[in-house]
């Protein structure tokens, strides 16, 4: 009885592995591309704004970042232009060359004593473009204020990620799909 019990609990464990696994979030690596700077008066603030973003994000244990040094190393090789690699139609080309599911840039724009920090997340395999913001006073401090950016992106990726990277479908799920479209009864061999 005792010898049963043991050689049925490691297949209960297994099986609630699997279910906690199925649970768990997926988790799609982000590359980060330098901000664009919209206007002399954010002269410079585009890479800090990548600098600091990347150290906000890096440090959420729910995201995965891609190295920015292998981003940059890949972009030489390839001889491919930063901006040019940010648009949604070349994204499926970026995110082969990274390993990256999302890629996170955009711009820093100030008007008169806004500022503004605009972030673009673009899926990889599909294109699809979301977006998050902060905007904050020229008087502000500008760590406090891509911290808040950060914050957004985390929030959008965690929450939103299915929008864009698209489901992996299991062999079995496009089994059962096949099957209902076809007719109940004898079918061919």
């Amino acid at each position: 009885s005792l010898a049963a019990a043991l050689l049925l609990f490691p297949s209960f464990s297994f099986a609630q592995d699997k279910k906690d696994k199925d649970k768990a979030p997926a988790m799609h690596p982000l590359a980060i591309f330098p901000f664009q700077e919209r206007g002399t008066e954010v002269k410079g603030q585009g890479a800090k704004v990548t600098d600091i973003l990347f150290a906000e994000l890096v440090a959420n244990p729910d995201l995965i970042l891609v190295d920015r040094e292998d981003i940059k190393k890949i972009v030489e090789e390839q001889e491919l232009s930063l901006t040019g690699l940010v648009n949604p139609t070349e994204a499926n080309k970026v995110g082969h060359l990274t390993g990256a599911k999302i890629l996170i840039t955009g711009s820093v724009l100030q008007t008169d004593k806004t500022v503004y920090v605009v972030a673009k997340l673009i899926g990889t395999e599909n294109g699809r473009v979301l977006g998050a913001s902060a905007k904050g006073t020229v008087t502000d401090k500008f760590d406090v204020l891509v911290a808040d950016l950060a914050a957004q992106v985390a929030k959008t990726v965690l929450e939103r990620a299915d929008q864009l990277v698209p489901k992996i479908v299991s062999r079995e799920d496009r089994l059962a799909a096949i099957k209902e479209k076809f007719p109940k009864g004898k079918r061919p061999t």
